[in-house]
């Protein structure tokens, strides 16, 4: 299955963030606003009900006074003396302002403090409905005279879950956005008019239906977030790269484990899991192109996750859930197949319909009678190019493919590369299909190999003709154009259109590596890489 691309400069699979984060979430990471949100625009938002923090820190005004006196800021009223009470707030600040969490590889797999707060702890934090605001600390700053007033976050930062970025985009796609009449910071915007608004109630509406599957979205991020913490301290002391074996069996044991985890405390099953792949999928397909790029994006490594959850908590493999997803969607095949497309069966496409254009054609068409090209046929090549790890086949015809035929130089030379890339290709065909039987390759060149590969005990022998004609693949002394040219004028041999395209592809392959093939044009890389493509092919008959 393909995934969307990864990107670091992200919030996603994180349960709690700051409210600053998740605007920088949704502003900065998805580009879904143009315009900073403000504090006092979430503030809005949680008195309307439209979007509350999920947790609160709430020390008591002594200890505020306290940790301000610490960060060297003069303060007044009481402070908190030393206490046991004292000792719980420095270390729950120090739990979540240090950051352990996000650095397991250091500190090791643990529990998010918020999840397992002490007893005395719980009197610092405020998890579910947003509690009432406290007063305001009164503090002096260092400059005598110079008063402030700590700001609601100093005193009682927020924190929201990474996925309420989407009912974010929802408000914003409903034009609950700024509307700018005064001109002080805290009175910029005017809401009064917002309830009123038509795009509000149909917010609402929208709103309902996210809040609908607030379980199913903790259940994601509690298997993104405590995945990655765990994996994270598996990897200490440990160079870059694959896990050993030791640690692997014990990722894949932990790993489920946690995915079975997150769904008993949120007492979801597969049922209510698809219901929610199924409901984000509808989001997505609604949206279309209205959302941006990096937002749809977003959207798509959503549901990869819900995906990935299901196949690991209940056993299942792709082709399953994609087969329960179906077509929900008017596009003319499942729905997932065109959220993440599979990319090598889409090239296994690609060459079948190439392979059977060009038998339409030339010398391709009296080969193509010589040699089966069913769709059985090609789907066993296909599967063989893959089986060796020849991927290259298919990324040097997506490449063509897409630079298309514009006589452009920046075009034709890219097409120049793919080419020439694609003709060195030949050789490791070669060796692939010399392997199978048990050859030696190493220290041999392209033509002996071949001669060998195509040799008296060979289903297709080709030894005499590439014996006598030999000669024709050296470019020393003339031109691709000249030899290729030559090499068509065969005749009277018993295996003629193998014979021209053997030698074809190897004089091809003769010329990029010495010469390169920067002077040809456009439709003459899309012949070239026909003979290539089609001499691959034979080798992969002839193998065995």
């Amino acid at each position: 299955m393909a995934v969307t691309p990864v990107r670091f400069q992200n919030r996603f699979g994180r349960r709690y963030i700051s409210r600053k984060e998740l605007e920088d979430y949704a502003v900065k990471d998805l580009k879904i606003s143009s315009f900073s949100l403000g504090e006092y625009l979430f503030d809005f938002w949680g008195k309307e009900q439209l979007l509350s923090p999920v947790a609160q820190i709430n020390f008591p005004a002594p200890i505020t006074r306290k940790f301000a006196r610490l960060s060297g800021t003069q303060t007044r009223g009481k402070l908190e003396p030393d206490s046991t009470r004292w000792n719980e707030a420095i270390q729950f600040r120090n739990k979540i302002e240090l950051t352990r969490w996000n650095n397991a590889m250091i500190y090791g797999e643990s529990i998010h403090p918020f999840d397992n707060p002490s007893i005395l702890q719980t009197e610092f934090l405020y998890v579910g409905s947003r509690p009432k605001p406290p007063g305001k600390t009164r503090v002096v700053v260092n400059k005598v005279g110079n008063h402030r007033v700590l700001s609601r976050e100093d005193i009682t930062p927020s924190y929201y879950h990474g996925w309420q970025v989407f009912w974010i985009e929802c408000l914003l796609r409903h034009t609950i956005v700024l509307h700018a009449s005064r001109t002080t910071d805290r009175d910029i915007h005017d809401w009064s008019m917002l309830p009123r608004n038509q795009s509000y109630l149909v917010a609402r509406a929208d709103l309902a239906s996210l809040e609908s599957f607030k379980r199913h979205f903790e259940a994601v991020y509690l298997y993104e977030d405590y995945r990655r913490n765990a994996l994270s301290a598996l990897t200490r002391g440990e160079s870059p790269g694959p896990l050993p074996r030791n640690k692997q069996r014990i990722w894949r044991k932990r790993h489920r484990e946690i995915g079975l985890e997150s769904l008993k405390k949120t007492n979801l099953g597969e049922p209510e899991l698809l219901e929610f792949l199924r409901a984000q999928i509808r989001w997505w397909d609604r949206a279309g192109a209205q959302e941006t790029r990096l937002f749809r994006e977003e959207r798509e490594r959503h549901i990869a996750s819900t995906i990935a959850l299901i196949k690991l908590a209940f056993k299942r493999d792709f082709e399953y859930v994609n087969d329960k997803v179906g077509r929900i969607t008017s596009h003319f095949q499942p729905v997932l197949d065109v959220i993440f497309p599979n990319w090598t069966m889409d090239q296994r496409d690609l060459v079948n319909r190439s392979l059977k254009a060009w038998s339409n054609e030339g010398v391709f068409a009296e080969l193509a009678r010589r040699l089966d090209l069913s769709d059985s046929r090609i789907e066993a090549f296909c599967k063989w190019i893959e089986s060796n790890d020849l991927h290259q086949f298919y990324l040097h015809f997506q490449r063509l493919g897409d630079i298309g035929r514009a006589e452009v130089r920046v075009e034709q030379a890219i097409s120049s590369g793919e080419t020439a890339a694609l003709a060195d290709l030949v050789e490791s065909a070669a060796n692939c299909a010399l392997e199978e039987r048990g050859e030696q390759v190493r220290g041999k060149t392209l033509g002996p190999k071949l001669k060998v590969l195509f040799g008296s005990d060979s289903k297709i022998n080709l030894e005499s003709e590439l014996n006598r004609f030999g000669k024709l693949t050296r470019t020393g002394n003339s031109s691709l154009r000249r030899r290729l040219a030559q090499i068509s004028r065969i005749k009277n041999v018993p295996e003629p259109e193998m014979t021209k395209v053997i030698l074809s592809a190897i004089v091809i392959r003769n010329e990029s590596a010495h010469m390169g093939l920067r002077r040809y044009g456009m439709e003459d890389h899309i012949d070239l890489v026909r003979f290539v493509s089609m001499a691959i092919w034979i080798i992969w008959s002839a193998r065995s």
